[in-house]
């Protein structure tokens, strides 16, 4: 069954429409590719310090300020996802796949630079920003895929289970895998870090492939097409925050907020 008649049968479908299996495995592989994400929480500070001479107040602030970029571009991420109808990109591949087209390549290609050696530390610097200014993209976008890929609260209950699912295999995996590049090349080895990176961004960008082809949105109409208002720039940002500010004020976001950062591994 091709993607145009999975969305034809979303749109009719109701309750009663149930997801194939395949997809929800697929749906599982996003969290799966954060094997890359997992290398770095874990080993990216010790491997800057020790091999690569990167002062550790340096490092420190590279992981904080990363931090902050995240919060930052999450909601203007989603202002832009939710209005991507409006261009005929977006018309094309779906307001949230297309983050997807541009997202992949762009965070394959920043992490292994991060991971690259003899470089200079304002490089390692850019390229560790930039990789977190795509990761919410994608991050951004899968959260919505849940609501668009069925109205059945069953349905999208089983793919946030498939979603943990994911999450707990690639945290399980991704620290046994490293130990064994250890094993066999030694901790001590800036080859087994730049090794284990380009096997982890290989295993990633695959699985991300994976959900991508997977997953498919709401059709086309007016439910999904927000109008394109007069404001200028500038107000459209102080809107994205105004209703981050309101969204904050409610009790059900924070207990969501905080199941989301007991799953996420940074």
């Amino acid at each position: 069954m091709n993607n145009k008649n999975r969305l034809d049968e979303l749109a009719t479908g109701g309750e009663n429409e149930k997801i194939p299996m395949w997809r929800k495995l697929g749906f599982s592989a996003f969290q799966m590719s954060n094997i890359m994400m997992t290398l770095v929480t874990t080993w990216l500070m010790y491997y800057y310090t020790t091999f690569l001479k990167v002062p550790i107040v340096t490092v420190t602030l590279m992981f904080t300020t990363a931090k902050i970029i995240g919060t930052i571009v999450t909601p203007i991420y989603g202002y832009f996802s939710d209005r991507l109808y409006q261009t005929k990109f977006g018309r094309k591949h779906g307001r949230r796949k297309s983050m997807f087209l541009i997202g992949i390549p762009l965070k394959a290609i920043t992490y292994i630079v991060m991971w690259i050696p003899g470089l200079t530390t304002p490089f390692y610097f850019i390229f560790f920003m930039l990789y977190f200014l795509v990761t919410p993209m994608l991050s951004t976008s899968q959260l919505t895929l849940t609501s668009e890929m069925s109205e059945s609260s069953g349905q999208r209950a089983q793919l946030v289970g498939f979603n943990q699912a994911g999450s707990a295999i690639a945290g399980i995996f991704g620290s046994l895998f490293i130990a064994w590049i250890f094993k066999l090349c030694g901790q001590n080895n800036l080859k087994s870090f730049v090794i284990a990176a380009i096997i982890y961004d290989i295993i990633g960008t695959i699985m991300l492939i994976i959900f991508y082809n997977s997953v498919y949105e709401r059709p086309v109409d007016e439910s999904t097409i927000l109008e394109n208002n007069k404001l200028v720039l500038w107000e459209r940002l102080v809107n994205i925050f105004w209703n981050f500010f309101s969204a904050i004020k409610n009790r059900s976001y924070w207990t969501y907020v905080l199941m989301w950062q007991s799953e996420e591994p940074f």
